[in-house]
């Protein structure tokens, strides 16, 4: 018995086999046809010699009923009326779908016992009613989407290609003239020429089966000229190997992969930058490349990154450079300040300005840094770093309480946030501020018991520059968020429990 059954199941797969062979080998004939009537026309004889069902109809939805397109004669003798008055519903659930549909409850042929519809993807249907439920399966629903889809696209290649089409008279209406469909033409035609991607489908072995997106010249080649070439004679060698090597990957893994390649065209190199996936049609593996033309988006992000490089260098050498000298004013303000008895509040005053310069040089370089360089994300435990800020910011009459939580960030990057923020309570809280720090539902808070800030002036705090004290730099909220954008996350400033700033962030990924 288990050879009886292994053996039918040899035979099944046989017979699936050849119905996709014999699918995929009618489907250049289709492709070829030159008016939509012919391609129904031979889309319905296809269904009758492989699928063994004659009786079989094209309809397309419109004006509260469906209209039909083509009928076979074995259709029109057991069906009669071309048109259908409402729509069926397994005919609007289709077509809405965009998916195969099968009915035997409510079938909208009085002399069928069920029905199978599949859609085109360009307005029409292809509806083969039965006479009896058993002749109704996964099989035939299968094999007629395969067909409605190899019909649909020979239908959008007719249709725009003709200059008059064929319709049937009941189709046309008299406030749409057939004169109108060459415009339609001229309209996708401009549409293949401005969209900035290539769709190419291909065989294992490399071989363009077909230009997917539009019918405009690739290089020097046009469509027809390009299907039946492999790569390796419209690419050069190393260009070729990346392609097919992509190609050949996506249907050995059965994986999307990414692959990047020259291409030479009018003396010149472009970049092209792509995406391969695999894609079986009528029992053959293919692959399909979406691929687009990024050489001056590669020019300009080439030419982007040599700037910011020269503008952190640049940064860097000023920040570096003021180093120095401001090192040697606070020294020698320190000195005038400790052999003076009384000094001159004037002083204090130079103190805090020196100081003020150097808060933004820090803040500057810490900008640059995060603007330049890639995160190294891990656990990072937050009590223990907010602590460690706290104790190198912090007054001895502050008080810091900190809820135990663990989060992914780049530490480095955590703990300017918090130095920030702690320096921003005590500059304007006061050196007696109490701050709090803890996780919230998806991320975390800082708040202090300050004064706080004006629920209109709350989003200019994070813009450069901007200060609401005599002694803010108008830098480290900048930096703050800089950090919550590198991360991915968001940090908006509310009210806290005391009425002061509380800036919480979201989008955090934690670890509980």
């Amino acid at each position: 018995m288990g050879l009886d059954n292994h053996t039918a199941a040899q035979t099944e797969q046989t017979a699936l086999t050849t119905r996709h062979t014999a699918i995929h080998d009618a489907s250049q004939e289709l492709f070829d046809a030159e008016t939509p009537e012919a391609v129904r026309e031979l889309a319905t004889q296809l269904v009758g010699d492989h699928l063994g069902h004659r009786s079989v109809a094209f309809y397309r939805l419109g004006d509260g009923g469906a209209e039909s397109t083509h009928r076979t004669a074995a259709f029109r003798e057991l069906y009669g009326a071309p048109r259908l008055d409402p729509v069926p519903e397994v005919f609007r659930t289709a077509a809405e779908m965009r998916l195969p549909q099968t009915e035997t409850e409510q079938v909208p042929f009085a002399d069928a016992a069920a029905c199978c519809v599949a859609p085109t993807g360009e307005g029409e249907l292809l509806v083969c009613p039965l006479t009896a439920e058993s002749c109704l399966s996964d099989r035939l629903r299968t094999h007629l989407n395969e067909v409605a889809s190899l019909a649909g696209t020979a239908l959008l290649r007719a249709e725009t290609a003709a200059t008059e089409p064929e319709q049937p008279a009941a189709l046309v209406s008299t406030t749409t003239p057939v004169s109108d469909r060459p415009a339609r033409a001229a309209v996708l035609d401009a549409l293949d020429r401005s969209f900035p991607d290539y769709a190419f489908l291909y065989d294992r072995d490399g071989q363009y089966v077909d230009l997917l997106l539009g019918r405009r010249n690739v290089g020097e080649r046009s469509r027809d000229q390009l299907v039946g070439a492999t790569v390796y004679e419209t690419l050069t060698a190393n260009a070729a190997d990346r392609v097919a090597t992509a190609i050949r990957t996506a249907i050995d893994d059965w994986q999307t992969v990414s692959v990047e390649y020259p291409v030479e065209t009018g003396g010149q190199t472009r970049r092209y930058e792509g995406m391969v996936s695999p894609v079986e049609l009528a029992g053959e593996d293919r692959a399909v490349l979406v691929a687009r033309d990024v050489t001056e988006l590669r020019r300009r992000r080439d030419q982007l990154q040599r700037r910011n490089e020269r503008l952190e260098a640049f940064t860097s050498i000023v920040c570096h450079d003021l180093k120095n000298p401001l090192n040697a004013a606070q020294g020698y303000l320190e000195l005038v300040t400790t052999e003076l008895d009384d000094p001159p509040e004037r002083l204090s005053a130079v103190e805090r300005a020196l100081d003020r310069v150097e808060e933004i040089s820090q803040g500057v370089l810490a900008l640059a840094h995060h603007e330049q360089t890639d995160l190294d994300l891990a656990t990072v435990d937050a009590e223990r770093v907010a602590t460690d800020c706290w104790t190198l910011t912090a007054t001895a009459d502050a008080e810091l309480t900190v809820e135990p939580f663990e989060l992914r960030a780049d530490e480095r990057s955590l703990r300017h946030v918090f130095e920030n923020l702690f320096g921003n309570s005590l500059t304007h809280a006061g050196p007696e501020t109490t701050v709090r720090v803890g996780p919230t539902a998806d991320g975390f808070y800082v708040a202090d018991d300050g004064p706080g800030v004006d629920p209109e002036r709350r989003e200019a705090v994070f813009e450069s520059g901007t200060s609401f004290g005599e002694t803010g730099s108008g830098v480290g909220l900048v930096v703050v968020e800089t950090v919550a954008d590198a991360h991915g996350w968001t940090v908006d400033l509310t009210e806290s429990w005391a009425g002061g700033a509380r800036f919480e962030f979201a989008g955090v990924t934690r670890d509980d």
